[in-house]
């Protein structure tokens, strides 16, 4: 696959990711006139999180949910999509990351809940200094208001587990 790149901030170098035959996310950073530092991030492989229906794969409770409701600015589509793309990414490196979903309207009204194992999971993530960076960026351009909630998830149900014990609610009746 082939490498791709993107530049958080106009002073910064722009950092480069792609996948390593064995899956794991890998990271070259651009130094010095060109010399490049390589590293895997955390070391995991990496494996789909979501289902092919975007919703994210997640064992059985407790684990914990951030729930980020945005409203954005006019400012910056395209910077605004590729940073988001790499959190996405990034994330998924991370000890104890179980999965993401997001939708976002029209009118810039957007939600995003990501899914941890642990509360100590989702704290490292915050201070990952490329997601810093983007929480600058995004209070700075992209965010005319935000909210960010943190659950501790007890129950999760699925349509297809729902029906499977016979609590799937009869169609038009």
């Amino acid at each position: 696959m082939a490498p791709w790149s993107v530049r958080l901030d106009a002073g910064a170098p722009a950092a480069r990711y792609y996948r390593d035959p064995a899956g794991r996310l890998q990271r070259a950073l651009d130094l010095d006139g060109g010399a490049a530092v390589v590293y895997a991030l955390r070391g995991h492989p990496m494996s789909p999180s979501t289902s092919e229906a975007g919703l994210a794969r997640t064992p059985e409770p407790p684990y914990y949910a951030v729930i980020f409701t945005s409203r954005r600015t006019a400012e910056g589509a395209e910077e605004y999509a590729r940073t988001a793309a790499l959190m996405e990414q990034l994330a998924e490196g991370q000890p104890g990351y179980l999965g993401l979903e997001s939708a976002r309207d029209e009118g810039g009204l957007g939600i995003t809940v990501s899914y941890w194992q642990s509360e100590e999971a989702l704290i490292a993530w915050k201070r990952v200094a490329e997601h810093r960076a983007a929480q600058v960026l995004g209070r700075e351009r992209w965010y005319r208001d935000y909210v960010l909630r943190v659950a501790r998830v007890e129950r999760a149900y699925t349509m297809a587990g729902s029906a499977a014990v016979g609590l799937d609610v009869p169609s038009g009746g």
